[in-house]
């Protein structure tokens, strides 16, 4: 029997590594929501019949963290088919105080806050949200040895700019990170801080070059630690 083939038609399917980036973030979000929801159901229990603080800030971060890996989940299915994340004003502040919650239940130093009641930024929120959570943790993995280690994640804003840094009392930057960071791409400076891939920087400066920004790096005001700063461009209207 002969068997008659139809032409080939010119495909529009995406290609097959983004196929597959998007089904394993479909796939992720799904196990990341069983995680959220019983983590939720878990704090309800904690309100009706009491716990530990400690228990029920664990559970907090949990589900925090696995929201937000929902999010990032959802990001990589909306960057395999083409789509762009929207624009949004979103308030700064509010982020911060999200970021801490997450890191509420590490067992480690607290996170502390420093900034203004209000900071409105218009940008990609969950994408800059993502920068400041490689920034912190590599903040949390440079203090690990550090016998009272602190971290802080402070923000504000002037006439030309809004920003965000992590600073930590960890061993610090090798000097070839103090300045503008900006230029750093997956794999130009491998275990940029002495540990790790140096893929938290790269794509950390990859989110403010998207943002007209900028990615700073310099040593605390003695000379110890590192502050690492994302910076907005507010004056042009970015």
């Amino acid at each position: 029997m002969t068997i008659h083939r139809s032409p080939a038609l010119p495909s529009t399917a995406a290609p097959d590594h983004l196929l597959a980036d998007a089904a394993v973030s479909h796939d992720l979000c799904h196990l990341l929501s069983l995680v959220a929801g019983f983590a939720r159901l878990e704090e309800q229990r904690c309100r009706e019949h009491g716990t530990s603080h400690d228990t029920a800030t664990s559970l907090c971060s949990i589900r925090r963290a696995a929201e937000r890996a929902i999010d990032i989940c959802r990001d990589v299915g909306m960057h395999a088919r083409g789509e762009e994340m929207p624009l949004v004003e979103f308030d700064l502040t509010a982020m911060a105080n999200d970021l801490a919650l997450i890191f509420h239940g590490r067992g480690v130093a607290p996170l502390d806050l420093a900034g203004p009641d209000t900071v409105l930024l218009h940008g990609r929120r969950l994408a800059i949200e993502r920068a400041a959570l490689n920034l912190l943790w590599n903040a949390y993995a440079a203090t690990d040895e550090v016998e009272i280690p602190r971290v802080q994640l402070r923000w504000g804003q002037d006439a030309r700019h809004a920003w965000l840094e992590v600073v930590d009392n960890g061993p610090g930057l090798p000097t070839r990170l103090h300045g503008d960071l900006s230029w750093m791409e997956p794999g130009a400076d491998q275990a940029a801080r002495g540990s790790g891939s140096g893929l938290g920087l790269a794509l950390a400066a990859q989110v403010m070059r998207n943002h007209n920004g900028r990615l700073l790096g310099r040593a605390r005001g003695d000379g110890s630690g590192a502050v690492l700063r994302l910076e907005f461009d507010t004056a042009s209207g970015q």
